[in-house]
Parts: C-alpha cells; sequence; structure tokens
C-alpha cells in the first residue's frame, strides 16, 4: 500500500494561536490504480476508499465561510443574491481548503467525487439559508433583528428606530392610506395589516395573501400593492399569473428558487387560477416542491414570502378563500384613472428606511383577543391582534361569509353527496359515471351536466379537468380523492374527510 503524503510544514505552526488548517491530499493506489483519499489530521493519518472519500470532501465544505445549502442546493451569497454552487465553483472553493495530490503531485479536484458531492441534497456542518434580509425585522423575543435562517444584506443604520409610541406609529401608517377609497373600515384593516405582514413576513411559516379588488379600472389596486411591496423589500416586479395549471406552477416555483420577498400577482382575472392548489400550499405550508427548469429533478422551495394580488371583480375561490383577506376598493367618481396627490408610494420609496421603522414600532402596539385565523395562528397573534388592538373591525369575519357564499363549493358539496349516494366507496371513471346516469333523472346527471354538458352528452376532459382542481377539498364531511388510473382513464372515489 502506498505510503501517506507527509504533510507540508506550516508557517502557522510557530503560532500556536492559530488554527491549524487540515488538508485533504488525492493520491492513486500504486497496485489497482484506483483513486485513495488521504486525510492528514493533527496527530493522524488515514487511507479512505473513493466512497468514503466523498464523504471527506463533503466534511471540508463546513469550512468554507461562503457556502450555504438552500432547497437541497449548495449555493453561495453574493451582493445580495442567491447564486448557485456549479461543478467549476465547488472545485475553486474546496482549493481554498482542501489540497488535491496524486502520486505525482499537486492536480485538480476530481470531477467525479466533486459531482457527488453536489447530488447529495443535505450537507452537514453546512448552514441552511431560507432568504435574504433586505432589512430589519420584529423577532419573536420582541428585539429587532434578522430571523433564524435569513443573511442579511443591508446597513443596519438605513433602518433606525421610531423614536415615537406604537398608537402614533400606527397613526402615520394610516396616514399613508388617507387617498384609497376603502368599501369599508374592514378593507382598511387588510391594508394595514398587508403592510404590517410585509415587515414581518420571514418570522412565520404562513401568512395569508392579500387581495385587492374593485368593480372598475382606475381606482388604485396595483398602487395599493407597489405600496405594501416597498415595506418587504426596495424593488418588485410584479409576476403575471399563467392560465394554465403548469405554467402557474413553473412560474411560482421559480420566482421561490430566485429569493424573492414578494409574489405579486399583477391584473388577475376571473377564473384566472387563484384557487390553485400548489399557490394554496405555498401560502399555508411555507414550502412549495417543483421540477426545476430544464431538469428531472424535484427540489423544494422556500415560500416564506408575501403574497399579494390585485385585479377588477376578482375574487379567491376554492381552498383560495380560506387562505386570503381581500382590499376592496371603489371609485372615486369623477376620473378615468386615480390621482394621488400626496404619492404615499414616493414618500415610502424616499424614505423606506424610516417608514419600515415605523411599521416595526406599530407591530409592538397593543394586542387584541382575536381567534386564529385558518392555520395562520402566530400570524393572527403578531399581526392581526395588534390591527385590531388599534380600533379597526375584525376583517376575518367576512372570510366566513364567503366560504358559505362561494358558488363552487356548493356545487362540490351537493355532487359529493349525489356521487357517493350513488356508488358509495367504489372507484369509477367519468366515463362510468355518465354511462350510468346518462338518460336518466338523477341529480347526478343535471349537475354533471351543468358543469360540463355538452348538449345530451358531457365534456369528459373538461369534467376531468374539475375535478381534478376539487380534488381534496373537505366539503360537509366528504371529499373527492384520485385513486388510480385504468384502461377507461382515470378512477375517482368520494370517500369521508377522514381517509
Amino acid at each position: 500500500m502506498l505510503r501517506p503524503l507527509a504533510a507540508k510544514r506550516s508557517n502557522t505552526a510557530r503560532h500556536s494561536s492559530w488554527p491549524r488548517r487540515r488538508h485533504l491530499l488525492l493520491t492513486v493506489d500504486a497496485i489497482t490504480a484506483n483513486p485513495v483519499v488521504v486525510e492528514h489530521g493533527e496527530n493522524y493519518s488515514t487511507i479512505a476508499t473513493p466512497r468514503e472519500g466523498r464523504r471527506s470532501v463533503t466534511g471540508y465544505l463546513a469550512h468554507i465561510p461562503t457556502l450555504q445549502q438552500r432547497c437541497g442546493k449548495l449555493v453561495e451569497l453574493r451582493g445580495g443574491r442567491i447564486w448557485p454552487v456549479d461543478l467549476p465553483k465547488l472545485g475553486y472553493l474546496l482549493s481554498s481548503v482542501a489540497r488535491w495530490r496524486t502520486g505525482e503531485g499537486n492536480t485538480r479536484p476530481d470531477v467525479q467525487i466533486l459531482n457527488a458531492v453536489l447530488t447529495f441534497g443535505e450537507w452537514p456542518g453546512v448552514p441552511e439559508l431560507v432568504g435574504v434580509a433586505t432589512q430589519p425585522t420584529l423577532l419573536p423575543d420582541g428585539s429587532i433583528g434578522i430571523p433564524e435562517g435569513y443573511e442579511g444584506s443591508f446597513l443596519p443604520v438605513a433602518f433606525p428606530a421610531f423614536e415615537g409610541t406604537p398608537a402614533e406609529a400606527m397613526t402615520e401608517l394610516r396616514s399613508l392610506l388617507t387617498e384609497f377609497s376603502f368599501n369599508s373600515e374592514a378593507d382598511r384593516a387588510v391594508a394595514l395589516c398587508a403592510i404590517l405582514t410585509a415587515v414581518s413576513r420571514p418570522n412565520y411559516k404562513a401568512a395569508p395573501a392579500f387581495i385587492v379588488t374593485a368593480n372598475e379600472a382606475g381606482t388604485g389596486k396595483g398602487y395599493l400593492c407597489e405600496l405594501v411591496s416597498l415595506f418587504a423589500c426596495p424593488e418588485v416586479e410584479p409576476i403575471p399569473w399563467p392560465s394554465r395549471r403548469e405554467e402557474r406552477m413553473k412560474t411560482l416555483h421559480a420566482a421561490l428558487l430566485d429569493g424573492r420577498q414578494v409574489l405579486f400577482l399583477d391584473n388577475l382575472k376571473t377564473g384566472s387560477g387563484l384557487d390553485d392548489e400548489v399557490l394554496c400550499t405555498a401560502i399555508s405550508e411555507g414550502k412549495v416542491s417543483g421540477r426545476v427548469l430544464g431538469s428531472s429533478t424535484m427540489q423544494n422551495a422556500s415560500a416564506r414570502v408575501l403574497v399579494v394580488g390585485n385585479g377588477n371583480n376578482v375574487a379567491p375561490q376554492g381552498d383560495m378563500i380560506r387562505r386570503s383577506l381581500v382590499c376592496e376598493l371603489v371609485s372615486p367618481g369623477g376620473t378615468v384613472r386615480r390621482v394621488f396627490k400626496d404619492d404615499p408610494v414616493e414618500r415610502v420609496r424616499r424614505e423606506r428606511g424610516r417608514w419600515v421603522g415605523v411599521a416595526l414600532c406599530a407591530l409592538q402596539g397593543v394586542r387584541a383577543e382575536v381567534g386564529p385565523f385558518a392555520s395562520f395562528g402566530p400570524w393572527s397573534s403578531a399581526v392581526l391582534s395588534v390591527v385590531v388592538g388599534a380600533g379597526l373591525p375584525d376583517p376575518v369575519g367576512r372570510v366566513a361569509a364567503a366560504v358559505e357564499d362561494d358558488d363552487e363549493r356548493i356545487v362540490l358539496g351537493l355532487l359529493l353527496h349525489a356521487w357517493h349516494g350513488k356508488f358509495g366507496l367504489e372507484p369509477v371513471t367519468v366515463k362510468d359515471i355518465w354511462t350510468t346516469v346518462r338518460g336518466t333523472s338523477d341529480p347526478l346527471r343535471h349537475l354533471l351536466g351543468e358543469l360540463a354538458g355538452r348538449g345530451e352528452d358531457i365534456d369528459g376532459y373538461a369534467l376531468g379537468c374539475w375535478l381534478r382542481s376539487n380534488a381534496g377539498r373537505v366539503v360537509e364531511g366528504l371529499k373527492l380523492l384520485k385513486v388510480g388510473t385504468s384502461y377507461k382513464g382515470t378512477t375517482w372515489a368520494v370517500v369521508p374527510a377522514h381517509r
């Protein structure tokens, strides 16, 4: 067996207070010509197999100060942006903490080992990066700082603390909204909730989305969304929300992997997929799993972002009703496009650091007793309670009424009961259902005709899309599940909610 190469004596050995750097040496077995990793410590020397060599390399990643892991990938934070670490970059970074040799002398990092290291998905000792913090926030213990898992990319001096009281801070925030024509005080409360969520979003695993709607154009919907977004980050770019589900998933996943602080869904249309299951999952679970563009690899992405959207006569549907708060604006009349003389967006952009401090101070105000909104318990305690404590109405009460008035939910409930009464728990295809009820007076036939009727027949593709969009929704103790596939097509079953 080849004797381990002697570690080169370092000048730092003369200074006991300096940290001793360990080196990774790559050599070659004299008989088999297989690569062998020789790891030298202060008082030991070991020889490892190629598989163990990959583990040895992984151990050195923790010594690279700029290296972090995010969403199952190795990344670097440079210039306030998250950059993926590719194969050449990993070799360069490892060369700063490890030495690679063969029996003939120094060599380049082993490509096969580096490729294996990149595919691990988890790297013990390498810090986990949730996102980039472009401003301080109010931490759960009441202090101002950077949340765990975030890297700061700002100058603290640019965000001075507000010297007034929380009540005075709330008054200043309300002054930004004086020119908006809210339909009710509950809508004003939603706008304030959105602002306070923007400055504290990294603290919560889940927080509701905020949808701004109006009965006509020119009311300032997009302007209000832009104002709210400025409290989360200095610049925000609206995201077009595709009509096709596959495109929506790609758009959402790509935006989250890019590390955005705000998802600004501009100019939404009725039926534009606001009830998309992927968006609902991102809002309530705080993460999304999707396929990386140009690859077959699935990758998780953190979804701790502020979600805002706007559109004319648009409203959340399906499960999105319980995951969003709606702010309704009305037209002041007499103008085609609303003009804001005080220009609150420019005021905040010009002194963004000061306004962030105002919002952080307002978050420390009196907290009223409020019940948790859906699965957003921590958010309700930190944000909703402060807005209600400032004397504004609780906007969450309108959500229950919206759920009851959801036409699609009502239709789904009727369909589930009619389906369950006809087929029980038996898995069936769309073709099986229509063959059974066609030409009868069964209530299930009339419901299917309303959903996807095409003359005396039904559009199987349209009905299948509707079933997929409502799969898993619980209504009156029942839910629809996709069971599998057969030679006739996809099989479905209506089962109790607990299954």
